[in-house]
């Protein structure tokens, strides 16, 4: 099994968004592939099953919404140099 695969697994379980009797045989076999593949996938595999796909969404809001406030600020930032550059 990909190392991407056990971490998300892992990163899953501590975050309690599923335990350890979630993780069956057959979720395991749709997690084959190169670490990347697979590796994404695992958060479709068990926490689509377990929550449904709005309770994938609650799940994840906070982290969601991290990521598009990193890529706004990123973008700022990014204006503010360029601008301190003369660059506009």
């Amino acid at each position: 099994m990909a190392w991407g695969v056990q971490f998300e697994i892992a990163r899953l379980v501590s975050k309690g968004l599923i335990v350890p009797r979630d993780i069956t045989a057959e979720k395991l076999e749709q997690l084959r592939g190169s670490n990347n593949d697979a590796a994404a996938r695992v958060t479709q595999v068990f926490v689509n099953t377990a929550l449904g796909s709005t309770g994938l969404e609650q799940a994840f809001a906070k982290e969601m919404a991290a990521s598009v406030g990193l890529a706004v600020i990123s973008a700022i930032l990014n204006h503010k140099f360029t601008v301190a550059l003369g660059r506009t």
